[in-house]
């Protein structure tokens, strides 16, 4: 046991010794400092850019929404003046009716 353990400590020591952070003197265990001091900003930076993303989804829904009602609206207007036209199409033939009618009671009346 005591020599699989120098062992060990050996490589550690022969790795340690090769990394960059040993050339200019730093403990090795820095890089892993500063990895670990950077996730929590790297999860932020994920964060946002997921809730970007997000929100100009809701964005694009939203206006894609507003487009169909407009469109919508747009035909119901269209229908209710079609129907307006049927209606004074209908209309027209009997007020010329009455006023014909009218005419020829009028003309009755005067003989």
């Amino acid at each position: 046991v005591a020599a699989a353990t120098t062992a060990t400590a050996a490589t550690t020591a022969t790795t340690a010794a090769t990394t960059p952070e040993a050339a200019v003197g730093l403990p090795a265990e820095v890089p892993q400092q500063a990895a670990a001091a950077a996730a929590p900003r790297q999860q932020l930076a994920s964060r946002r850019r997921c809730r970007s993303r997000l929100q100009q989804q809701l964005r694009q829904q939203q206006q894609e929404q507003q487009r169909q009602q407009q469109q919508r609206l747009q035909q119901q207007q269209q229908q209710q003046r079609q129907q307006q036209g049927r209606r004074q199409q209908q209309q027209q033939p009997q007020q010329q009716q009455r006023h014909q009618q009218q005419q020829h009671q009028g003309l009755l009346l005067r003989f």
